[in-house]
């Protein structure tokens, strides 16, 4: 459609362009007189008649030479004028030079007449307007390519269909092999063929995607025999080089395929990527570095200036989860790295880290307003007494996100110690949803809790009876 509109264009700009010149150039002498730099070309150009007529009415030489001031026929003469006619005889009584034309002379045939296409279309150029020029450079320019992107795409789509075809012949024979392996059924002959094919980069790919995926989905002695097979199919330093690969996604590709391999001694590379300024790329390599280094899994921690996001927590919690060697959260808690200390918080209270209490309730008096709300979520699941003096300190001092997380995280400890502040928030806070929350943390305490509600119910006023029905609500 769009190569469609482009012709289009052109051709409406054509036939204007030729209207226009055919309008602005009407010349209908039978003679010339050449003046200076001009030459047969540029004549039989402007004027519109084959050079090789030009030639024959003016017996011009081979080489069409013509001087300036001499007179030229542009149209083919007739024998009585050019000998009788008196204007001839005025030019030549002037003696300006002209030619003899020769009636016996035969015409150039017919495709003799006819310009070049070059000549024409210098001709039909050259006459052109500076704007149709330009209108017509930027219809070839487009022309060219979108005829340049149908190509393209069209190699795009074949290839894409010949690489597809390579891989569906050889995807159900090497997922039958891969399985072979796992359970010691292959030949020598069919191992050392599947071997050398695989050095074909998208039939390696094929069988790499393959070993990932049946690799994953067994553990024990099956699965040592896949690391096996990666290792001797040498498929090892194609990962490495993935890793060196400028492409971020390839590095992490490489980065992903070392971990499921548990190839350990490959930290170095990983390690020029803990602090990339690509996000994703770092975060790959931090998860990598986790499962690399199973006796030391957090020692990047270390470092002040890395970023550690939500998305990479969440991960870095599975990998932890998958080793089984949880390090010491707490010599992080007070890390000048804010996304360090916050995550050190979090999984203190993930793997209920108690020794840690003490280094929590510090952090309870952090500058730091999010420090300050994990550590009070950490705290309540923990669920121990000591830090409750010190939340409900804390409590008047903060803004209604944290006072909200440390009513939770008090329900949480359910210790009677908090039934006064319970009651006290109660009766005297004015954001409805933390008396609420208050009276609920009453009820939690089970019956001095109860009894406590149900004092306060004999002298309360409308909107407190409505909260102490709410909080008594199971269903809620």
């Amino acid at each position: 459609m769009r190569i469609f509109a482009f012709f289009t264009s052109f051709v409406f700009l054509v036939f204007l362009q030729t209207n226009s010149i055919s309008g602005q150039e009407t010349n209908d002498s039978t003679y010339h007189i050449v003046k200076k730099s001009e030459n047969a070309y540029r004549i039989s150009s402007s004027r519109k008649i084959p050079i090789d007529s030009l030639k024959l009415w003016n017996n011009l030489d081979q080489n069409y030479t013509i001087t300036e001031g001499q007179i030229l026929f542009v149209s083919r003469p007739e024998t009585e004028v050019f000998l009788n006619e008196s204007g001839l005889n005025f030019l030549e009584a002037d003696s300006i030079k002209t030619n003899f034309y020769s009636p016996t002379g035969s015409e150039p045939e017919e495709s003799t007449l006819n310009l070049k296409s070059r000549e024409k279309i210098y001709g039909f150029y050259t006459k052109s307007t500076f704007i149709f020029k330009i209108f017509l450079f930027v219809n070839l320019f487009f022309l060219i390519s979108s005829i340049a992107l149908m190509l393209l795409i069209l190699y795009t789509r074949i290839n894409k269909r010949i690489i597809k075809n390579k891989v569906d012949k050889c995807l159900d024979r090497y997922r039958d092999f891969i399985t072979g392996w796992a359970y010691n059924e292959n030949s020598e002959i069919e191992k050392e063929t599947i071997f050398s094919e695989i050095r074909n980069k998208i039939k390696r790919e094929v069988f790499t995607t393959e070993l990932l995926s049946l690799h994953s989905n067994l553990s024990g002695e099956s699965a040592d025999k896949l690391v096996d097979l990666f290792l001797r199919a040498g498929l090892k330093k194609y990962s490495i080089k993935k890793i060196h690969s400028h492409k971020w996604n390839i590095k992490a590709k490489g980065f992903r395929e070392l971990v499921q391999m548990k190839i350990y001694d490959e930290n170095s590379h990983i390690a020029e990527y803990l602090n990339s300024k690509n996000d994703e790329l770092r975060i790959e390599a931090q998860l990598a570095w986790i499962e690399l280094n199973p006796d030391n899994p957090n020692s990047f921690l270390d470092n002040t200036r890395i970023t550690l996001t939500d998305w990479w927590q969440l991960n870095a919690l599975i990998s932890l989860k998958k080793i089984g060697n949880i390090p010491d959260f707490g010599k992080w808690i007070e890390s000048t790295n804010d996304s360090v200390a916050i995550f050190a918080i979090k999984m203190i209270g993930i793997f209920k880290q108690f020794e840690s209490i003490e280094l929590l309730i510090r952090q309870l008096n952090s500058p730091n307003s999010k420090i300050r709300y994990e550590t009070i979520c950490t705290l309540g699941k923990l669920a121990q007494p000591a830090p409750i003096p010190e939340l409900q300190l804390l409590f008047y001092k903060e803004g209604t996100e944290n006072k909200t997380q440390i009513i939770k995280s008090l329900i949480m400890i359910s210790d009677s110690e908090n039934a006064a502040f319970f009651r006290e928030i109660l009766l005297n806070e004015n954001d409805v949803s933390l008396r609420i929350l208050s009276a609920k943390g009453l009820v939690s305490l089970g019956d001095s809790g109860l009894e406590t509600i149900n004092t306060l119910d004999l002298d309360a006023d409308d909107l407190l009876k409505r909260i102490i029905i709410h909080a008594k609500d199971s269903r809620i």
